[in-house]
């Protein structure tokens, strides 16, 4: 349902599996209990990327207690207004090189959530210095979205990398935004086999994942995300 974005009274976290390309993969992520689907729409270097169209046909046959989400990687927030305007989704996620100023034009405007995301370059050792940037970047961005995806990089490179995260830096930022109560995703590198400890430590509102549970790139796999979603909500991310 549009507007509808994840469940704000549930114990655990929310799960969304992103980057589907396939109708049956849609109905995995239905009937292993995911929260959420993602579509990347408009990034023909990732393998994942589909048209709107397709995206269209995808989110039909998502049921109403689901969350849809349009991920794009963009600068422009004429393409986001385009985006809400030509399709219902629950939300739109953005990477790429955006700007406060993008997202304060947006904030508001769009019937759609805004979920924006932070990269933390795992390449980098987290010290002093790299946890103060992250949560002072964090703090900036949050005034202007619904939702703050953390999400792992290399070098600037994010999205789909399959490199996990470092927990450490993502539950600081967490809890430098407590006052913000549901309004983490955590993504980058998750699978089946680690989720239940990065939920125990970060304690997001959601969690984020795509290469986790592919058996190759845009292709996902249906024991792999019934996996992902029970370990996922194991623990309980409330206070």
């Amino acid at each position: 349902m549009k507007g509808q974005l994840f469940s704000s009274s549930s114990t655990h976290p929310q799960v969304k599996i992103c980057g589907l390309t396939r109708e049956e993969d849609v109905y995995s992520a239905i009937i292993s209990g995911a929260d959420a689907i993602g579509c990347i729409v408009g990034v023909p270097r990732s393998p994942r990327n589909v048209s709107l169209n397709r995206t269209k046909e995808l989110f039909s046959k998502v049921p109403p207690f689901m969350s849809t989400v349009i991920v794009i990687v963009s600068s422009s927030a004429k393409e986001v207004f385009e985006i809400d305007k030509n399709i219902e989704t629950s939300a739109v996620q953005i990477h790429g090189n955006y700007s406060l100023e993008m997202l304060e034009k947006l904030r508001g405007k769009i019937s759609a959530k805004l979920i924006a995301t932070l990269t933390i370059d795992v390449t980098l050792s987290p010290n002093k210095n790299l946890i103060e940037s992250c949560v002072s970047e964090a703090l900036k961005i949050s005034k202007y979205c619904d939702l703050l995806l953390l999400d792992s990089g290399i070098g600037g490179v994010s999205g789909g990398l399959g490199v996990e995260n470092n927990f450490k830096v993502c539950k600081i930022i967490r809890e430098s935004l407590s006052q913000k109560g549901n309004f983490i995703v955590l993504a980058g590198g998750l699978t089946p086999q680690n989720v239940e400890q990065a939920v125990r430590e970060v304690r997001p509102y959601a969690v984020d994942v795509s290469s986790g549970v592919e058996t190759a790139p845009g292709i996902k796999d249906e024991v792999l995300i019934k996996q992902f979603v029970k370990n996922a909500k194991l623990n309980s991310v409330k206070e």
